[in-house]
């Protein structure tokens, strides 16, 4: 059985477009995509992974939530309340032929 290889390919805020993209620094390297909400504003966090046999949301290194329920969550509500950074981290679990990987990837929250 083939399965596609661990990536978390997006990872953005629903409706609303980055001010700050990663390729406009270093090649696309160093600081995460930065984007802008208002205080109290609920935003819909979004992403799309592939390979994954669980994903985990944080904030701030704080879990929100971890799912290993297939098909895994692609989107949590969450209310703009400070500057904030978000990651989310997507792994696969350990078998006979291979390692347990994971990939994350972090996008910042700026209020206005």
């Amino acid at each position: 059985l083939m399965t596609a290889p661990l990536g978390v390919r997006v990872f953005t805020i629903k409706e609303k477009n980055a001010v700050r993209k990663k390729e406009e620094q270093s090649g696309g390297k160093g600081e995460p995509e930065e984007f802008e909400a208002d205080r109290g504003e609920d935003i819909v966090l979004s992403w799309a992974v592939t390979g994954a046999d669980e994903i985990e949301l944080l904030q701030e290194g704080s879990s929100l939530f971890k799912s290993r329920r297939q098909p895994l969550p692609a989107q949590y509500r969450v209310r703009a309340d400070r500057n904030t950074t978000f990651t989310l981290a997507a792994a696969t679990r350990a078998d006979k032929l291979s390692e347990a990987k994971q990939e994350s990837k972090a996008i910042n929250v700026k209020l206005r």
